[in-house]
């Protein structure tokens, strides 16, 4: 639903036809929140999705800022939890860097990058997303 929601409207039309989903943005988000509610085996998914989106995509998609804030009360309440089922996970930090340049903590933001980057130093496909997120967030 989500990934169908963020289609042009005759496009929502064809793919929700095809695909048998319906519903849009809002649906879609509700249904993610309930998966990481739930605390199932998703959860964890669930709850980077919706950060992604709460961080991210909603800034892209040029959501007024009341909206916004609201998703990243959000996105502050998953990551609380994230950290203490999953501490450490590198998904879940590099999530929380993001989280902290939309919240105008860039400082923070770095920081948090420079404490993955010690993480993954031998692994060279995270070194690399970490690298590209650091550029990105430091250009703000």
């Amino acid at each position: 639903n989500l990934f169908v929601s963020m289609l042009p409207p005759t496009a929502m039309k064809a793919a929700g036809w095809a695909t048998g989903f319906h519903g849009g943005r809002d649906v879609a988000l509700s249904q993610l929140r309930s998966c990481w509610e739930e605390g199932g085996i998703q959860a964890p998914f669930a709850g980077m999705v919706l950060i992604g989106f709460c961080v991210d995509v909603s800034s892209f998609l040029g959501e007024f800022r009341a909206e916004r804030d609201d998703r990243l009360h959000t996105a502050k309440e998953i990551l609380d939890w994230a950290n203490q089922q999953y501490p450490g996970a590198f998904f879940f930090a590099g999530l929380e860097a993001g989280y902290l340049a939309a919240m105008r903590d860039l400082e923070g933001a770095l920081a948090k990058l420079d404490q993955i980057k010690v993480s993954v130093e031998n692994l060279p496909a995270f070194l690399f997303l970490v690298n590209v997120r650091r550029a990105t967030t430091g250009s703000w």
